[in-house]
């Protein structure tokens, strides 16, 4: 009798950048604006907040519109 090979359980893809953006908003909900240095100290690198920034920002702009 044969035993079937098992299949490799497919990972989920994880985008680290949605993350970083979900920290960043949730950082500017918690503590207000913030430098690129308290986001470094945070746990988001220079090259995520330059990829990330305008992306984070126009969700700050559509939530404050929100509330407004």
């Amino acid at each position: 009798m044969k035993t079937e090979k098992k299949k490799p359980v497919p990972t989920p893809v994880v985008d680290p950048d949605a993350a970083d953006r979900d920290a960043m908003f949730k950082l500017y909900q918690e503590r207000g604006p913030m430098t690129d240095v308290d986001l470094e100290r945070a746990g988001i690198s220079r090259e995520s907040q330059a990829r990330n920034a305008a992306a984070v920002a126009e969700r700050i702009r559509l939530s404050e519109q929100v509330a407004a």
